[in-house]
């Protein structure tokens, strides 16, 4: 079991599968969150190492990692943020698969930025190719 914080919930995400530690006080994951991770997802395979920079409570990247194999790091600058994400990462037993770390993105290893760039490119690949369909 998962300790909260005077002021923090337990929400679900997609499913009851999923959950998130949230402040009731402060930003919630939206449905912004979601289908944002969700257009990423679609172009992470299993053996990608995928970053996620600020963060934020993880709920993007926990909800990307439900759907595949790929392991994911994940750096947040905020204390109660990134207690959150380690938290929440926990409740849904994938701490073999993400890693967060409670820092400044300015300090974030070159890798980092190379996994961002090559995640950031075949994800407007991939919305590029869905809008030519759409049309």
């Amino acid at each position: 079991m998962v300790e909260l914080a005077k002021n923090e919930r337990i929400d679900y995400m997609y499913s009851d599968d999923l959950k998130i530690i949230q402040d009731k006080t402060a930003f919630s994951f939206s449905l912004d969150t979601l289908l944002l991770a969700s257009a990423a997802k679609d172009v992470i395979h299993d053996r990608y190492k995928v970053a996620d920079l600020c963060a934020g409570n993880c709920a993007a990247t926990i909800y990307m990692a439900y759907f595949n194999r790929a392991k994911y790091d994940a750096i947040e600058i905020q204390d109660e943020a990134a207690s959150q994400a380690r938290r929440s990462v926990a409740l849904n037993n994938m701490e073999n698969r993400i890693t967060v770390y409670q820092d400044n993105v300015r300090n974030a290893p070159p890798n980092f930025f190379v996994k961002i760039l090559m995640t950031l490119w075949l994800l407007t690949r991939h919305i590029l190719r869905f809008q030519r369909v759409t049309r």
